[in-house]
């Protein structure tokens, strides 16, 4: 993906520094200073005892996921497609996905959940 180092796994999902810019920005989200792990086992293992309150747990949980399979997705279009997304319109799909695979009771219009997600990014410190 950064084509600066070979396609390791633990490079390409979490070291990268496209993949880093992501893992940085729900850093951001969620008001967290975060020591990012060697490898991705180690990651995942410290992502499930991060405490984010109960109202973010279900947010949090689906993060690790979405981000490797957007990462995944990016680096296929780019190896097999020869299309490069800029970064921006990859954190939008970021967000997007997020969306899209929320569990709750039902999924509001997009503009709905923007606003929540706003809200939610607002609220960082006391929940």
């Amino acid at each position: 993906m950064c084509k600066r180092d070979a396609d390791m796994v633990d490079h390409f999902l979490i070291h990268c520094p496209i993949a880093w810019e992501l893992w940085s920005v729900v850093f951001s989200w969620f008001g967290l200073k975060w020591a990012m792990s060697r490898n991705v086992m180690e990651l995942l293992i410290a992502w499930n005892g991060a405490r984010v309150g109960k109202r973010r747990k279900s947010v949090w949980a689906m993060i690790p996921l979405c981000l490797m399979w957007t990462l995944w997705r990016e680096r296929n279009s780019r190896c097999f497609e020869a299309v490069e997304k800029p970064l921006f319109r990859i954190k939008s799909f970021v967000v997007s996905s997020l969306y899209s695979w929320d569990k709750g009771e039902c999924n509001p219009p997009i503009d709905q959940f923007l606003d929540w997600f706003e809200l939610f990014l607002s609220n960082r410190g006391g929940i």
